[in-house]
């Protein structure tokens, strides 16, 4: 059983701001009106947990899939979310994809959302109590894309951009991190903030190199080759963001005063 459903959105708000919204898992979840949820997966313990007692939050979380009867009864069915994976243009959640496009028109910031939605993604929609109950529904998936995601992006209005979107997202062991960073070299006028207990390292990568580097430790600060020397003898845990930004005025100081 497969259910598809594609519609272009008009989104007044920028590309980074819907970019923000689809990264975040709850609130991407929250905004489907269907998904709650209730537990992460910490990598250390190998379990659902509670966000709170998280210490090494993965990208797999325990959800609980609302719905109800042509009668109006809630039913819930237990599930898992993972994600999200991000790419230039698209967003994915266990086979649930938002693909973003911007307008070609550098008058029009519009930004257009496409889903493509299959609901194999939990395998929770193939159970016949599911099936019966909810078949009033219709598609499922035009019915969350319409009712829930459409009407909350359209409402979304323009914001001050400085043009930074945010591409990849990481927590854990900060050796781990530092692997995750080597494999970005590959792109330009890429940012990073890696920042840990007792430390804050932002940069830019660059032809293969990370340059700009500055971190801040214990008080002290330490740039360009310094800073890149320390980066090798951090430890405990971090997290790791990743950006992307068409302009470099002011990059470092915009992407450092993010993480205030």
């Amino acid at each position: 059983m497969r259910e598809e459903y594609v519609k272009e959105i008009p989104i007044k708000a920028d590309r980074s701001t819907i970019m923000n919204l689809l990264t975040d898992a709850h609130l991407f979840a929250g905004i489907s009106g269907h998904i709650s949820i209730y537990k992460l997966f910490d990598t250390t313990l190998n379990d659902f947990v509670p966000q709170a007692d998280a210490n090494n939050p993965g990208d797999k979380y325990k959800i609980a899939f609302l719905y109800q009867d042509e009668s109006g009864i809630l039913y819930c069915l237990d599930g898992v979310l993972q994600g999200p994976q991000v790419n230039s243009n698209s967003v994915t959640y266990s086979g649930h994809t938002c693909l973003l496009y911007t307008s070609p028109s550098p008058r029009d910031r519009d930004v257009y959302k496409r889903q493509e939605y299959s609901s194999g993604f939990f395998d929770l929609f193939k159970r016949k109590s599911f099936n019966k109950k909810a078949k009033w529904y219709g598609n499922m998936a035009e019915h969350i894309l319409v009712k829930h995601y459409s009407w909350y992006l359209s409402k979304l209005g323009p914001s001050v951009s400085n043009n930074l979107v945010e591409i990849s997202k990481a927590s854990g062991d900060v050796n781990e991190l530092i692997g995750k960073l080597r494999g970005l070299m590959k792109f330009n006028n890429t940012f990073f903030v890696l920042k840990g207990d007792d430390f804050k390292m932002v940069g830019k990568i660059s032809n293969g190199d990370i340059v700009n580097a500055k971190l801040t430790m214990s008080g002290k600060v330490y740039v360009y080759r310094e800073a890149i020397a320390k980066l090798f003898t951090l430890t405990g845990n971090a997290e790791l963001k990743v950006y992307r930004m068409s302009s470099d005025d002011a990059i470092m100081a915009v992407v450092e005063n993010m993480e205030q």
